[in-house]
């Protein structure tokens, strides 16, 4: 009996909170209220002092200006010291003018255990006129380079062989000569020992051919 007493009562309460309350939110809404207090504003007519501009600032000082009158400004040009002229500044031109073999200047002495590109094109084509003579001990021992290195060189390093037709076939043609032997600076251009130009097949016959199976 109590608890539906009290289910009476708050939802009795409930209807009387709702009852017109959209009305009720307006009304409360439109009423005028009380304006917060407003700041202190500073007015036009109420700028204090120290903001104001001052007029002495555009007076003229008679004391800063008997200060000004007794400084002195002083400028001077740094001395600039006369280098002496070089000693080598007209010493002549190098007589020798032509380019070099090699496209660089070889040195005139050189240390011991090396070499220049010269000395081994010269021992290489000797090496090859005459094996039995210019061995690598003989080779180290004249140009004072290790035997181990001078055998390396003489294994793995050549110089260049140019192969041609004979000067009998070439007299009355013109055109381009083909290396035959001659000898340039210190690189001797080998003629053909065993082989020969006309026994050897070229790359463009070779493609034919196989173009043609």
């Amino acid at each position: 009996m109590g608890s539906s007493v009290s289910y009476i009562r708050s939802h009795g309460k409930r209807l009387l909170n709702r009852y017109n309350a959209q009305n009720r939110a307006i009304d409360y809404l439109d009423k005028e209220r009380t304006a917060s207090p407003r700041h202190a504003v500073a007015r036009a007519n109420q700028i204090p002092e120290e903001l104001k501009p001052k007029v002495d600032i555009h007076a003229k000082d008679l004391k800063l200006e008997e200060y000004l009158k007794e400084v002195y400004v002083k400028s001077f040009d740094p001395k600039v010291e006369q280098l002496p002229e070089a000693s080598n500044s007209k010493r002549p031109l190098p007589v020798l003018r032509e380019p070099n073999l090699y496209n660089y200047s070889e040195p005139e002495e050189v240390e011991k255990g090396f070499c220049t590109l010269s000395e081994v094109s010269e021992f290489l084509v000797k090496h090859i006129d005459n094996p039995a003579i210019y061995t690598a001990p003989a080779i180290a021992t004249k140009y004072g380079l290790d035997e181990k290195k001078v055998e390396g060189i003489l294994k793995y390093v050549t110089v260049f062989e140019g192969y041609g037709k004979k000067p009998e076939e070439t007299e009355g043609k013109t055109g381009i000569p083909l290396f035959d032997g001659l000898t340039h600076g210190n690189i001797k251009l080998l003629p053909p020992s065993t082989k020969k130009l006309d026994e050897q097949t070229s790359s463009s016959e070779l493609d034919r051919k196989s173009a043609e199976n």
